[in-house]
């Protein structure tokens, strides 16, 4: 869900009621140019930073676990990751959870199709736990890699208008 703000109307349009009524409809986006006297009270109000950041999804990883720091190409790597949506939102694209192993001159990624990212939802309490295997291709060549999470999207139409970044990835 999304849309824009409504009048100034305090207390209803301060900081507490907002992030409560955020959270509470799951918002995904915001117009940021309309009612700017609302949006300006964020900002004096010190809540600002803290909804765009929880505007959609924000997944954190509370806990990750691989089974081992070496492992050859073509070779299988165990890991459980948990992670927490601290945002306002679900995923509302399709997405799919990749592992992108990223060196210098290198990366490939490794997709689970069986994890279904957009059933997690934002909660204070909620997690959720992935363990699989990634199997290394054969032909990546040896050296040392960072191990990223990457929710990509996977709708063309969608991926054309987003641009991906690395600071799309989750640090794992």
């Amino acid at each position: 869900m999304g849309g824009e703000t409504c009048a100034v109307n305090a207390p209803r349009s301060t900081c507490p009621t907002a992030k409560d009524e955020l959270a509470k409809f799951h918002y995904s986006y915001l117009n940021q140019d309309y009612n700017l006297g609302v949006l300006n009270s964020w900002t004096t109000g010190d809540c600002m930073d803290e909804i765009k950041s929880r505007l959609g999804y924000q997944m954190v990883v509370t806990s990750k676990q691989v089974t081992s720091s070496t492992v050859a190409p073509g070779g299988d790597l165990s890991y459980t990751v948990t992670l927490k949506n601290q945002g306002y939102a679900r995923p509302i694209y399709d997405r799919k959870f990749r592992l992108k192993f990223i060196s210098d001159s290198q990366e490939c990624t490794v997709e689970d199709p069986s994890v279904d990212v957009n059933k997690w939802y934002a909660s204070a309490t909620d997690t959720y736990t992935v363990s699989g295997v990634a199997s290394l291709p054969a032909d990546i060549p040896a050296g040392s890699y960072n191990v990223y999470l990457d929710l990509a999207v996977s709708h063309a139409c969608i991926i054309s208008s987003i641009r991906c970044t690395a600071s799309h990835l989750i640090s794992f």
